[in-house]
C-alpha cells in the first residue's frame, strides 16, 4: 500500500521586504518546504514592504474572502515631483515646489484619499 501524506495547509503570515514581488515570496516558500498549493492574499507592489498573508494547501479557499477583506495602506509622498512611472522607480519629469497651505486646506485636498475607497 502506497501512503502518501496529507497536504499541510494553513496561513503564513511573511513580512515582505522590499525588492521582492509577492510571487517571489510565495515561489521560495514553495520551493523551500514543497507545498504543491500555495498562493496570497493580494499582491504587494515589489517595492512595497508590509504583511503578505501566504496560503498554503486547503486555505487557499479562503483567498476570494482575502481579497474582498478591508485593508490599510500606508505611503509616503514627496510633494511637487512627479514620475513618469507615478512612482518612486521612475524618472522625475517635473519637479515644482508645494503650495504653501494651511491645515485645513490640506485635509480638503487629501480627504479622496482617506477613508473607504474602491
Amino acid at each position: 500500500m502506497n501512503a502518501t501524506a496529507p497536504e499541510r495547509s494553513g496561513i503564513l503570515l511573511v513580512n515582505k521586504p522590499a525588492g521582492m514581488s509577492s510571487a517571489d515570496v510565495t515561489n521560495q516558500i514553495k520551493s523551500r518546504f514543497g507545498f504543491a498549493k500555495i498562493g496570497h492574499g493580494g499582491t504587494l507592489d515589489p517595492f512595497a514592504t508590509g504583511l503578505l498573508v501566504v496560503l498554503v494547501g486547503e486555505a487557499t479557499k479562503v483567498a476570494r474572502f482575502l481579497l474582498e477583506g478591508e485593508k490599510e495602506y500606508e505611503a509616503e509622498a514627496k510633494l511637487g515631483a512627479e514620475t513618469d512611472t507615478g512612482d518612486h522607480t521612475g524618472e522625475i519629469i517635473l519637479n515644482s515646489t508645494p503650495p504653501v497651505l494651511r491645515a485645513e486646506e490640506w485635509q480638503a485636498l487629501t480627504k479622496p484619499f482617506t477613508g473607504l475607497i474602491k
